[in-house]
């Protein structure tokens, strides 16, 4: 499984020492009150950055290659 698919996957993860409710409402709440953080229209800066920086090596890789 590549990173990019990790941080994304990562949205739906939840704390497994927390009940099922518990671990509901936290996926919940990412999706609701947290969600101008982790949004497409506006991103986390670590997601941004992340996604940006992959861009930029694999550029550098391909012209090197």
């Amino acid at each position: 499984m590549n990173n990019s698919a990790k941080i994304w996957g990562g949205l739906f993860a939840s704390d497994r020492n927390k009940s099922f409710f518990g671990r509901a409402f936290e996926i919940y709440s990412r999706f609701t009150w947290q969600l101008p953080l982790c949004s497409s229209k506006s991103p986390s800066i670590g997601v941004r950055e992340l996604e940006s920086h992959k861009w930029m090596a694999a550029q550098i890789f391909t012209h090197l290659g």
